[in-house]
């Protein structure tokens, strides 16, 4: 005999079979390739922050160098000026119209007075005015030349004890300004406008000995 069970009854339940999704399984697949991508990704970074860095530094130390080299040639050019005037003054002492002024130079004069021609007169005083003139021009412009010049801007006369064969240009400066005020007329000019020079400029030709009162 055959049982026939009612058209009602339910097929027994299967127990469902997860679906894995294929993004999934390619990331699980390639996790480790994933890991060293993001490595090289982090070194790749830093190692351009590193060249970037590199290059700007490069570019201000060479931008540094242009300065300097610019200041370089700013200075050695403003110290040839220096010599370039004095030459010009001799140029225009030795010129045939000035000839009688380079006489009154070379013959040791103790005083204006000794000169009889007024005009003579006037024109040496005004010639030892323009060297006045230049030479606290020159002494104010050294240090910011010579970055061995002394702080206390003190003249350095050679073979002095200061003399210690460190900055001879000074040295060289210096001596040219001290043999320049051994002239008793180019003194008397000093001692009738000192209060129109500088105070470090008078302290330091008197301190060599030279012009004192």
């Amino acid at each position: 005999m055959v049982v026939v069970m009612g058209g009602n009854a339910e097929p027994p339940l299967r127990s469902p079979t997860p679906r894995s999704h294929p993004f999934h399984d390619f990331i699980d697949r390639h996790q480790a390739t994933i890991k060293v991508v993001e490595i090289c990704g982090s070194v790749l970074l830093v190692v351009a922050t590193l060249i970037t860095l590199i290059f700007l530094w490069w570019q201000t130390e060479a931008a540094r160098q242009q300065t300097k080299e610019a200041a370089n040639q700013v200075s050695a050019a403003r110290l040839d000026g220096l010599y370039q005037q004095l030459l010009e003054w001799d140029k225009f002492r030795s010129s045939d119209e000035n000839k009688h002024l380079n006489w009154l130079m070379v013959q040791g004069l103790d005083n204006f007075d000794d000169v009889k021609d007024p005009q003579e007169r006037e024109q040496y005083y005004s010639s030892l005015v323009w060297f006045l003139d230049y030479f606290s021009y020159m002494y104010s412009t050294l240090p910011g030349l010579l970055k061995c010049a002394p702080d206390d801007g003190r003249l350095i006369i050679r073979g002095s004890r200061e003399d210690t064969g460190k900055c001879e240009s000074w040295v060289a400066w210096s001596q040219t300004i001290n043999e320049a005020f051994k002239d008793p007329l180019l003194c008397q000019v000093l001692n009738d406008y000192e209060e129109l020079y500088e105070k470090d400029f008078v302290k330091a030709v008197r301190e060599t000995r030279a012009c004192l009162r």
